[in-house]
């Protein structure tokens, strides 16, 4: 057994960013071993559907379709969407973009995140190297001959080769490992529910800046149905909560400018703060951060988890050229080069996700003059249109 094989690579986190990275490395024909604190899977469900969707770019689904999980998700629940909407709710400025315009099929597909992560684990059970196990979670860990010690919550003992914190926004692995990152909070609750729709929604995804935060409604399976995301100063999210159905129904068709008619609410209404987080370092010894456990930003412009995704991508093809050439997994250089690449695009998608919040959260009158003027100007180019789309679907200009 040769060096790089002597040891699994841990994956700590068993949604869909370890379960990707699971898959990707053991088809690879890497061993790797995934822990989840859970006690079992989140498993789609035909008869529920689950608030937690995301919109997957074209990028994120390249990589499913490589990993061999696409089959899977396009067999349950998925919206393709067609066309993006975005308006100034204080002024004219308005702006569409629709897949036409890139000589694409659709800009990307909302789909349900139990949809996805159980596609990945039908997958990954086609995989002898890889192995999941639920209800244990890293509780320590240590590093030393060559390796990585890890001591498991049921008080079991694991060597590793790598540990990959894939362990979410508050990840323990993270600050076991001493890795400080920077937190600011956005003073705003995202807001999310599904809703019926009086008019179809063309399969566009639509997005109003209100004076409150950006009000998203993402197009689902069902012509009528969307789910939205509004971002609202948390004590507006609490008085919407607070609602009934019908009052709640008429304050989100009016801030909607009754665009797609009445909407109603179909389920239960959920909230949660927006925090952008960002840590310092990516890796540590033996160790490298993955997705929200490095970084995680506003979703006015869906792309937390797509970016998360190309972490993914980028990892594992290090590894993988790594384990081919024999090298040590763990190797600093390596995980530096990771590091390196990743940081400094997340850095810049967080920059570029905060100015667009701050443009459109300032409300000077000069200011929103301009943007309604820029919006529009945007609007009527369309070479600078096909770049944006281009660049937001992952696929470079």
């Amino acid at each position: 057994m040769n060096k790089r094989s002597e040891f699994p690579i841990v994956i700590a986190g068993g949604g869909l960013v370890g379960l990707a990275t699971a898959c990707l490395l053991a088809e690879a024909d890497m061993a790797v071993t995934v822990l989840e604190g859970k006690p079992s899977a989140n498993h789609w469900q035909a008869e529920h559907t689950d608030l937690r969707v995301v919109a997957l770019t074209r990028a994120s689904q390249l990589l499913l379709e490589r990993i061999g999980a696409w089959r899977g998700v396009i067999s349950r629940r998925l919206s393709p969407y067609r066309a993006m909407q975005v308006w100034d709710g204080e002024g004219s400025g308005e702006i569409r973009f629709t897949a036409n315009e890139v000589g694409e099929p659709d800009l990307g597909h909302i789909i349900e995140l139990s949809a996805i992560e159980t596609a990945l684990l039908e997958q990954l059970k086609h995989h002898r190297h890889a192995s999941i196990r639920y209800g244990v979670s890293v509780q320590d860990f240590r590093v030393g001959d060559q390796r990585v010690h890890l001591t498991l919550s049921d008080q079991s003992f694991l060597p590793a080769s790598l540990l990959i914190a894939a362990d979410g926004a508050e990840s323990g692995l993270r600050e076991k490992a001493g890795i400080a990152h920077a937190r600011e909070a956005y003073q705003h609750t995202a807001l999310i529910a599904q809703i019926h729709c009086e008019q179809p929604h063309q399969q566009t995804a639509w997005q109003r800046f209100t004076r409150s935060g950006p009000l998203a409604l993402l197009p689902l399976s069902d012509s009528h149905q969307c789910s939205i995301v509004w971002s609202v100063p948390a004590d507006e999210a609490e008085r919407y909560l607070a609602l009934d159905d019908a009052a709640f129904g008429g304050v989100l068709s009016a801030a909607f400018e009754h665009r797609l008619g009445r909407l109603m609410p179909m389920s239960a209404r959920h909230a949660f703060p927006l925090i952008e987080r960002q840590a310092e370092r990516y890796i540590g010894e033996r160790l490298a951060l993955l997705g929200d456990a490095a970084h995680t930003m506003h979703p006015l412009a869906g792309q937390g988890l797509n970016l998360g995704l190309q972490d993914v991508e980028c990892l594992a093809d290090q590894l993988i050229r790594a384990a081919k050439a024999g090298v040590d997994p763990g190797q600093p250089g390596l995980l530096r080069r990771y590091e390196r690449i990743r940081r400094s695009e997340a850095t810049l998608m967080l920059t570029v996700v905060k100015g667009f919040k701050q443009l459109f959260t300032n409300h000077p009158m000069p200011l929103v003059l301009a943007r309604n003027a820029g919006m529009s100007l945007l609007n009527g180019h369309g070479f600078a249109k096909a770049q944006i789309i281009r660049a937001a679907m992952g696929l470079g200009s």
